[in-house]
């Protein structure tokens, strides 16, 4: 069973590929937030990350496209974002970004596999 545990002095951000059509086929997706590449994610993985307190930018990069969401969370929180996927021409796009429920990012995040994490 996974523990979700948040953090006084930041934010803890879990990034899960959380659905979309053929999940396991051909996902390859960067994770850079604030403009640093953070971590790798495959279909039906996530990944955790501890921020500062504020303002933040998510990009989800696949080998045909972007797709951006800004996200700010004060000292304590707890936040999940859920990225589907789509077919391309080749390989799966990014889909989706979005703020998860607490409740339905747990959910999302204990059926899945932790992915690569850089910069550890």
């Amino acid at each position: 069973m996974k523990r979700f545990e948040n953090r006084k002095d930041g934010v803890v951000v879990y990034v899960v590929q959380s659905g979309g059509i053929l999940t396991q086929h051909r996902i390859n997706f960067q994770i850079i937030i604030d403009s640093k590449l953070v971590g790798i994610m495959s279909g039906n993985t996530y990944s955790v990350h501890r921020l500062p307190a504020g303002s933040h930018t998510l990009l989800v990069a696949s080998p045909e496209n972007q797709e951006v969401i800004d996200f700010s969370g004060k000292d304590g929180d707890l936040l999940f974002i859920g990225v589907g996927s789509h077919g391309g021409w080749t390989q799966m796009r990014a889909s989706d970004l979005q703020l998860l429920s607490e409740d339905n990012g747990k959910k999302a995040v204990s059926s899945a596999r932790l992915s690569r994490v850089l910069g550890k």
